[in-house]
């Protein structure tokens, strides 16, 4: 008697296995509600970014911005109309990825079927989604470390979706919808706005060699290429009129222009890239493609004497169960799979290539989930390709990496088994060994993040900030930001302009108060774009009455002490501010210490 997965997992009806996704969702969310975010790093400049523009502020004009403006007006508008907290962004965080999800869903399954759509959907959420792979908990759905890369991954959803229908089904309307999902996309973060950008090109290619009448094609051409820059345009005469011409060009092009700037070269961006070491970068990625091709080849050959046993079905079901657990215990450690990971980039690649013999063929049929399949690979690898020599799925890795991750997982579950039949090796023995790595993966990751929420049980709690955070135990630093908060909030008079930092945005979310400053976040990347000798012209100007400094360390400096990062500022600081309070250490002591200090102006 033959196995049949798919029939055994679905006897019920798709919309009972709905309904278990929704406790699984449900069940997640409770685990983790108001669990992920930091007190330290970027998720206070994920807050206090929006809280800038609720406030009246405009991007370029009053602040700068290392990305582009959607995210920032978008939550801004969020912010000023239902409260300027971080519970509003929780709840429209949420909103959007239910939302993202029905849409994975409803593509998986259409390319791939109701079961592959089903274990995708759940390592999205495990590994993704609800993710705390690291101490700091801003790389998730919820609190991630900006808005941009988020709202860009939902953009890249969105786009994906509607140009496989629109090469099928070409209209204006979509063709002008598609223009102003990648125009908006263009307005975010460079890296995510690349993947986007390829499908955006990648549906007009296949449109290109799939339509019959090459006039229609070059009209969308045209229609589409003109709405993009026409929305942009809008953008940047709407801007003329609040701001010079100079500075609503320099909203517009956003993190564009960053790109050629020192901030494009900084250590930490170089690194996470993988171009500090590429050769043994580019090493440990074929190594990691060359363990997996191994691997395979194992399987192969163990498939094909498998598949001549003949064994009963008793026999079977107990050889496969040892097997499913010989593979989840060997693939049980996280580091296994960072290493596996490396190899992402080859395989979208290869995907990409594969599937590209089947959409640009000329007058030939195409199949929809093909395309489909096609326009995702395409933005997978546009998207993971700022990681092409470090790729994972841990810190940036839980955007940039998401969609390389999906498809090569139901690349697996979809197109191996159909490949085991064709060479003659054993298809449920593959089906097995899939499944147990997949839920290996999965198991590790979620593992992993919940090791981290389940010591969250501190709660942060003012006005605008509502979230768990560690306990003195975990992280000693909480305490010391507490003392400090409560001393702000007697200390400071209502008229007395505020600056923490470098990374103090957090703080002055929590406090509710602007800070007297066009540079709010203060990381090796801020300092190197902007200019120190600017920022330190930008606080004589201002003139801060209090400057509350907050130990940062950002390997390999330590804020003040290197000409790289901040070294100019804390000159000037010293000697025009004087100490008026001291929290812990002394601020920037060394990488062990923690403290926080406030000074006030001479």
């Amino acid at each position: 008697m033959r196995l049949y997965p798919a029939r055994v997992l679905f006897r019920f009806q798709e919309r009972h296995w709905l309904s278990v996704f929704g406790l699984i969702f449900v069940t997640l969310l409770a685990l983790s509600w108001r669990r992920f975010g930091d007190l330290f790093l970027d998720y206070g400049q994920t807050l206090y970014g929006p809280f800038q523009v609720a406030k009246g502020l405009h991007v370029s004009r009053d602040f700068d911005w290392l990305y582009g403006p959607f995210s920032l007006y978008f939550n801004g508008a969020l912010l000023a109309l239902f409260g300027s907290t971080n519970t509003t962004l929780l709840v429209a965080n949420l909103l959007l990825l239910i939302a993202a999800s029905l849409v994975i869903y409803c593509l998986f399954s259409r390319w791939y079927g109701v079961l592959i759509a089903s274990v995708i959907i759940v390592v999205f959420w495990f590994v993704f989604a609800f993710s705390h792979s690291t101490k700091v908990g801003i790389y998730n759905y919820f609190t991630p470390y900006n808005s941009e890369t988020l709202h860009c991954l939902y953009l890249g959803i969105l786009l994906v979706a509607l140009a496989e229908s629109w090469v099928f089904r070409p209209c204006s309307l979509t063709t002008v919808g598609l223009a102003l999902l990648a125009a908006l996309a263009f307005l975010t973060k460079v890296e995510m706005a690349v993947g986007v950008l390829a499908v955006w090109f990648g549906a007009y290619l296949a449109a290109g060699f799939q339509w019959e009448d090459k006039q229609r094609w070059r009209r969308a051409v045209f229609l589409g290429g003109g709405t993009f820059l026409i929305f942009l345009g809008v953008v940047f005469v709407a801007a003329s009129f609040i701001m010079p011409p100079s500075k609503a060009l320099k909203l517009v092009l956003g993190a564009w222009w960053m790109s050629f700037t020192p901030a494009a070269r900084v250590r930490w961006n170089i690194e996470t890239m993988g171009f500090d070491h590429p050769l043994e970068n580019t090493g440990r990625l074929l190594l990691s493609t060359l363990a997996i091709l191994s691997f395979a080849f194992v399987i192969a050959v163990v498939g094909r004497s498998w598949k001549r046993l003949h064994l009963s079905k008793t026999a079977e079901i107990v050889a496969l169960s040892v097997v499913a657990f010989v593979c989840v215990k060997c693939f049980s450690s996280f580091d296994v799979w960072r290493f596996l990971v490396r190899s992402l980039p080859l395989w979208c690649v290869t995907l990409v290539v594969a599937k590209s013999f089947s959409v640009l063929r000329r007058h030939k049929p195409l199949r929809p989930a093909d395309l489909g399949i096609w326009l995702w690979s395409l933005w997978s690898v546009g998207t993971i390709l700022r990681m092409v020599l470090n790729a994972r799925v841990e810190q940036y890795g839980f955007t940039q990496a998401m969609p390389a991750t999906l498809l090569c997982a139901a690349s697996l579950l979809g197109e191996i088994p159909r490949l085991a039949d064709r060479v003659q090796i054993d298809r449920r023995l593959t089906i097995v060994v899939v499944m147990a790595l997949l839920f290996s993966f999965t198991f590790v990751h979620a593992k992993r993040s919940w090791g981290y929420l389940a010591q969250k049980n501190e709660r942060w709690c003012t006005p605008t900030v509502d979230v768990f955070t560690f306990g003195r135990e975990q992280d000693p630093r909480v305490p010391i930001l507490h003392a400090a908060f409560e001393y702000a909030q007697k200390a400071l008079k209502p008229e007395d302009k505020l600056l923490a930092l470098p990374e103090g945005a957090f703080f002055a979310f929590s406090l509710g108060r602007l800070m007297a400053t066009r540079y709010p976040q203060l990381t090796p990347t801020e300092v190197a774009g902007f200019g120190e000798s600017q920022i330190v012209s930008d606080y004589v100007e201002k003139k801060p009455d209090v400057i509350v400094i907050i130990h940062k360390h950002t390997r390999p400096w330590l804020f003040g002490k290197s000409p790289e990062y901040g070294q100019e500022i804390m000159q000037w600081i010293h000697s025009n501010y004087k100490r008026e309070a001291l929290f812990g250490d002394e601020p920037h002591a060394s990488e062990q210490t923690f403290g926080i200090e406030f000074l006030r102006a001479r």
